[in-house]
């Protein structure tokens, strides 16, 4: 699916490939698996940042030995590597885009972006409202709450 013929659900990835398949003139199936690959890369770079990220931010030892211990268990039962069937499943890329959304609300920079981001998880999958933006609303109700509290 894409936006060829109009808004569609679920169309944002379809167009990405259909584009990706004129500009470098290749077949639908091969520009699909680019964009799948190029997802499952993103996937995984942005969990292993995450996980990074979590592991430099604790300064107890404790903590840190722990997140760690989850980080191997969890790269160890194949966290990676699930969605590379039914045409990459565009959850991949909102999931990015998640990932992006909390690392820039909990690291106090640019929050003004998770709208935009927000409206890209949209088009790329319809559920976003219901599965994700849950998470972004409570980070962002959180630092709203954490700052109003600092004024006083």
């Amino acid at each position: 699916m894409s936006y060829k013929y109009g808004f569609v659900r679920r169309g944002l990835m379809g167009t990405v490939a259909l584009k990706i398949s004129e500009i470098f003139d290749l077949d639908r199936f091969s520009a699909i698996k680019g964009v799948q690959l190029a997802g499952e890369i993103i996937l995984c770079t942005m969990i292993v940042g995450l996980i990074c990220y979590f592991i430099n931010s604790c300064k107890d030892e404790t903590k840190q030995n722990i997140i760690m211990l989850i980080s191997a268990v969890f790269l160890q039962l194949g966290g990676f590597g699930f969605y590379l069937y039914d045409w990459g499943e565009p959850d991949i890329y909102m999931v990015s885009l998640v990932i992006v959304s909390v690392l820039l609300i909990m690291s106090d920079k640019c929050v003004f972006l998770v709208i935009p981001l927000s409206c890209l998880c949209e088009m790329v999958h319809e559920g976003y409202v219901m599965m994700f933006f849950p998470v972004v609303f409570a980070l962002l109700f959180f630092r709203m709450s954490r700052e109003e509290n600092k004024a006083k």
